[in-house]
């Protein structure tokens, strides 16, 4: 049985460097790759009143949007890596829910270090803060911009179960990947 992974694409520019990651990781690993895209109503919309039709045609023009934009990028993604077992999941739900919900059946959910203003973030939380808090599986949080790989896993320790399933999927990773894995464990002093 081959790996899933999740890789959530809302057509920022730093979910579009994380489905890069992503699809060059789902390459690598003969895996199959879900690209998880979601809509709701925006939080300062669902301050205000509106009526029933005003909110269903808002929800239709996201999912129309959501639609679209997926579409094209699974395109793109095909093109680039032939052969790549890829589906799309399009849901009226918040993001980090929709990807908490898919994590249950994946190998690896990705996300991108998402640039949400303080505003954003104190009203919604971060997508990624919450997708790290609940995954049911091990999370990849992919840079703004991407390096080439240094053939070295780093996983951080503190002595917890957790940190044990963390090391040992870093070791997994680690033999399969890269020629280093670096354990690093730090704390402070009270």
């Amino acid at each position: 049985m081959h790996d899933l992974l999740i890789v959530g694409y809302d057509g920022s520019a730093s979910s579009a460097t994380a489905l890069e990651w992503a699809a060059d990781e789902a390459t690598r690993r003969a895996a199959s790759l879900r690209i998880v895209s979601s809509y709701a109503l925006p939080a300062k919309r669902s301050f205000g009143v509106y009526t029933k039709d005003e909110t269903e045609e808002e929800l239709q023009r996201q999912s129309d949007d959501c639609r679209t934009r997926v579409t094209a990028v699974m395109a793109v993604v095909q093109h680039r890596h032939a052969g790549l077992g890829l589906d799309e999941r399009i849901v009226e739900q918040p993001a980090a829910e929709a990807l908490v919900e898919e994590s249950g059946g994946a190998d690896l959910v990705i996300v991108g270090a998402g640039r949400a203003g303080i505003v954003e973030r104190l009203l919604l939380g971060s997508v990624t803060a919450a997708v790290l808090h609940h995954s049911r599986c091990p999370v990849v949080v992919v840079p703004a911009a991407l390096h080439d790989r240094t053939g070295r896993v780093v996983v951080g320790i503190d002595g917890s179960a957790h940190s044990a399933d963390a090391v040992r999927w870093a070791c997994d990773e680690g033999d399969r990947l890269v020629d280093e894995l670096l354990v690093v464990h730090a704390w402070e002093y009270p």
